[in-house]
């Protein structure tokens, strides 16, 4: 309360008298408020460089259907095409975890709370045994994040569909080396190696061709919601009583 001074018509004189105080608001928001997603964020926050995925998602996708087009000639038999296969998949591997850290990068600070870090955009896909899942889980992150929670379901059944392919391709590609070498008192010596090549036997590259196809069209459809995302930012909403915020 405040202390008001006001005078007396009749004598003249001053008497006081309490009165409200009136506070300054400052005009809009005052505090975090949570949009559709239902997380908090900052309405003063500084809006985050974004970048254009249309141009390294169009890379990524022309890399893909290059890789493609030679796991063909292999299944063919063409010579010379398995080492060239090999190359195109480390190209589109550099192409693919670039894009992806952008597209991470974009909806950082949008208000959702995302399960991996940053950086698993590239540590995820060599850590030992993690590398089953924590990539697919980077990547359904980076889509929900643009869509909202009643809306997944596409997106998930797309992002699985590739990464079941992948596996598949991995898991087909068992191959078994047997060499022979003759040691110097002559006798003949046998070693059997076991490994995993991938697109080394038909069955991977069948998986491994379909892949190409699935996650060109996980990285076609993250791309597009993420411009769709920025042209038509989600509303903010204010809070409603009893509702808890949601990490997603």
């Amino acid at each position: 309360m405040a202390r008001g001074v006001t005078s007396c018509r009749g004598c003249g004189g001053s008497m006081e008298r309490d009165t409200p105080a009136v506070l300054a608001m400052p005009a809009g928001p005052t505090a975090p408020v949570p949009v559709a997603t239902g997380v908090p964020v900052d309405p003063h926050q500084e809006p985050r460089r974004r970048h254009d995925l249309k141009v390294l998602a169009t890379i990524t996708v022309v890399l893909l259907g290059l890789h493609a087009v030679v796991l063909v000639l292999v299944l063919l038999g063409v010579r010379g095409t398995l080492e060239l296969n090999m190359a195109l998949l480390t190209a589109t591997a550099v192409s693919l975890v670039t894009w992806l850290f952008q597209a991470r990068t974009n909806v950082d600070g949008i208000g959702y709370r995302h399960q991996l870090p940053k950086a698993f955009a590239i540590v995820g896909w060599i850590i030992p045994l993690g590398f089953l899942y924590l990539p697919v889980r980077f990547v359904l992150d980076v889509w929900w994040a643009r869509l909202p929670r009643g809306g997944r379901g596409a997106a998930t059944a797309r992002v699985l569909t590739w990464w079941a392919l992948w596996c598949l391709a991995w898991f087909t590609s068992f191959r078994e080396t047997v060499t022979l070498t003759r040691s110097p008192n002559g006798r003949t010596v046998q070693t059997v190696n076991y490994s995993l090549y991938l697109g080394d036997t038909v069955l991977s590259c069948v998986f491994l061709l379909l892949a190409a196809g699935a996650l060109a069209l996980v990285v076609l459809g993250i791309s597009r919601d993420d411009a769709r995302l920025h042209r038509d930012p989600p509303h903010v909403l204010p809070p409603r009583a009893g509702d808890p915020l949601s990490p997603q």
